[in-house]
């Protein structure tokens, strides 16, 4: 009879893959979910209950200086409205003894909701010479 080779006994290994999750990993977890599903909620809340306010457009006079060319009447405009208005007209005129002496013209290319745009009109006269009306003539929906 052949000898056959002494085995060596092993250890038996148990395989045991527990992981575990340490909890400040499902904290985080926990609280962005719950970020998302509030903002989600918002915005369908938001979608289906507000009404679209249109652009409410002033304009407000910001500084009259001089500059090489004429006077610079430098202006801001508010649109406190809840939509976008596109190629927003700006009127500026000179005003003396009840005669319009002086207009100016400009276009601003748009203004977004609930924000500001500065811009600034040329004159060849002093503006402060007299009553000096600044006003939006009109607007387009993008």
């Amino acid at each position: 009879m052949a000898k056959q080779p002494a085995r060596t006994a092993q250890p038996a290994r148990s395989v045991s893959h527990t992981s575990h999750t340490p909890m400040i990993e499902w904290i985080v977890a926990a609280l962005g979910a719950a970020m998302l599903i509030g903002l989600v909620v918002y915005l369908v809340w938001c979608g289906m209950t507000r009404s679209a306010i249109p652009p409410q457009i002033t304009v407000v006079l910001t500084e009259v200086y001089e500059a090489e060319g004429g006077y610079v009447v430098a202006f801001t405009v508010r649109n406190t409205g809840d939509l976008t208005a596109a190629s927003v007209s700006i009127v500026g005129e000179i005003v003396r003894d009840g005669d319009i002496v002086a207009t100016g013209r400009t276009v601003l290319d748009f203004v977004p909701e609930s924000s500001e745009r500065n811009g600034g009109l040329i004159f060849a006269i002093d503006p402060r010479d007299g009553k000096l009306v600044l006003r939006a003539e009109g607007y387009v929906e993008p």
